[in-house]
């Protein structure tokens, strides 16, 4: 038992995680009650640690209850209770959490504070923390302090130096918290601050980072953003280090709350490998994957408009529908940012039929042009979906928009010619009625057995062929073959990125006759699109 907690210690969980389980397989129910009871608090104890181990750390604990209470041993059951009330913290299932821990006091009923017992009250400290019950919980830990503070050794209770000097850190750092959280920053800083003055080079290191976390959360709540993101980025990297997941976890939900953004009590945040550093981008990343379901659902995302420009750059037939995010906290995420976060999940599909039933309620206005098409973009990943076609075709049907005032502009990011399913689907949405365009020609993978295959009926040239050409010889040369192609292939070509006259007279010089830029426009939401319309539509 004490190498696995030893390799714990050292970072190594599945080496622990192994070793107690192999213990705990060698030692019988029958006869050694409580010290497999013993075994499976440690158990959970690595278990909580693994991140994503939080249900099997449960079922652990339960079997530890069962055990202790058949030994009928208060202290025992009452040490079950005190592991698992943080579990159920981290569950989100704070007044159970409560209940637990009152439950593991009331068993102990000790005249004398004992480590177990002080470990049952902080933890209940931080219950009523995150319950805010601020007044309940400053009371409860500024009575242990003082009564921590006041202890002789006689008194201890069998506590010994390092023991009393860790509770006196662990309430000084939750203290500190409640101040922070019920609007004394500035009382919780100087607490810190005399924290970190007193801890002792010895002292471990999630104590070491614990106090520092608060600090950077009060940092926070008294306007100085900025350095706490840096800080709280600095301690998670620190705590990844050494092996600490829970301590990064602890972060990623301070940071959670700074954004006031409440995680739901089954969502569980993933742990980074422990020599991944923790920059603030990857801080944001997290929290920015985090939100895009939730936003997707509370229909936070706003849909933006980009005309597409007929040969006389005056009128308008065509517009691209284009995803806005207002983050409250970070402002305007970038599209490209936040679309490569969906594709790593099924945020992706929501994302898409977001833009489908938005592209579809705009068209199903009485006050639009019959005529008009908008295009939405499709990713690769969403062919993957089976019932693609059909829920595409079911939200225009709740709109009654025919399927051919809908253009998917398709960037292929991988190539799919290999990919059957992809392919498929292509197929299947062209027969239904839906316009393809191949979007970012030029870039990508730019598969010409697609075009083959007569899925498109649109080709949008990347910007980076139609932008100020360093030899425009070449150039022209390159964009006339594709205007070639694409005549050939009855494709409509636009060209995107338009952004000067000079580009805009040299691309019709080429032949192409639809164009996309904020020569002619830039993308703006529903307010400004409809007056814009009224004077360049038809």
């Amino acid at each position: 038992m004490q190498r696995a907690k030893a390799n714990w210690r050292l970072g190594h969980t599945e080496q622990a995680l192994s070793e107690m389980q192999h213990l705990r397989q060698e030692l019988s129910p029958q006869h050694q009650e409580p010290l497999l009871a013993v075994l499976l608090i440690d158990l959970a104890g690595i278990q909580i640690n693994l991140a994503g181990h939080f249900e099997a750390a449960l079922d652990t604990l339960a079997q530890a209850q069962a055990l202790a209470d058949a030994s009928a041993d208060p202290t025992l059951q009452a040490r079950v209770l005190c592991a698992t009330a943080p579990l159920l913290g981290r569950l989100g299932q704070l007044e159970e959490a409560e209940r637990v821990l009152r439950n593991g006091l009331r068993l102990l009923q000790a005249p004398q504070p004992t480590s177990l017992g002080l470990s049952l009250t902080l933890n209940l400290g931080r219950v009523l923390i995150g319950l805010e019950r601020w007044a309940e919980a400053i009371g409860l830990l500024e009575a242990t302090q003082t009564r921590l503070n006041s202890l002789k050794p006689r008194a201890r209770g069998g506590l010994s130096l390092d023991q009393l000097q860790g509770r006196q850190r662990s309430a000084q750092r939750l203290l500190a918290l409640a101040y922070a959280r019920s609007g004394s920053a500035e009382k919780s800083l100087a607490l810190c601050e005399l924290a970190q003055e007193q801890l002792h080079a010895s002292a471990p290191v999630e104590d070491w980072l614990g106090i520092r976390v608060v600090h950077a959360e009060a940092l926070w709540r008294t306007g100085q953003r900025q350095r706490a993101c840096q800080q709280l980025a600095q301690w998670a990297q620190q705590a990844q280090h050494h092996g600490l997941h829970a301590m990064v976890l602890e972060i990623q939900d301070v940071l959670a709350l700074l954004h006031a953004k409440p995680r739901p009590s089954d969502e569980l945040w993933p742990c980074a490998p422990v020599n991944t550093p923790l920059s603030p981008a990857d801080v944001r990343q997290s929290l920015l994957k985090r939100d895009l379901p939730l936003a997707l659902g509370r229909q936070e995302l706003q849909a933006w408009f980009q005309p597409i420009m007929n040969t006389d750059g005056r009128s308008s037939q065509q517009l691209e529908l284009l995803a806005r995010w207002p983050h409250e906290h970070w402002g305007w995420v970038p599209p490209q940012q936040f679309v490569a976060l969906a594709e790593q999940g099924p945020s992706i599909h929501d994302l898409g039929r977001w833009a489908v039933a938005s592209a579809a309620e705009f068209l199903a206005q009485p006050t639009q042009d019959s005529r008009l098409v908008v295009g939405v973009n499709l990713s690769v990943m969403q062919l993957s979906r089976p019932a693609l076609v059909d829920e595409f075709l079911g939200i225009l049907q709740a709109h009654r928009i025919p399927p051919q005032r809908l253009v998917l502009e398709l960037t292929e990011s991988r190539p799919l010619s290999d990919d059957p399913l992809a392919v498929q689907q292509l197929i299947a949405l062209r027969t239904a009625g839906f316009g393809l365009a191949l979007d970012d020609f030029g870039a990508g993978f730019a598969n010409f057995d697609l075009l083959d295959r007569g899925l498109f009926d649109q080709l949008k040239i990347d910007r980076s062929l139609t932008a100020a050409p360093g030899h425009l010889g070449r150039r022209r040369a390159i964009l006339e073959c594709i205007q070639g192609m694409a005549e050939r292939l009855q494709l409509r070509v636009v060209a995107e990125g338009v952004e000067h006259p000079e580009q805009w007279a040299w691309l019709r010089e080429c032949g192409i006759d639809h164009f996309q830029g904020f020569l002619f426009a830039h993308p703006m939401p529903l307010s400004d699109l409809q007056p814009w319309l009224r004077e360049h539509g038809g």
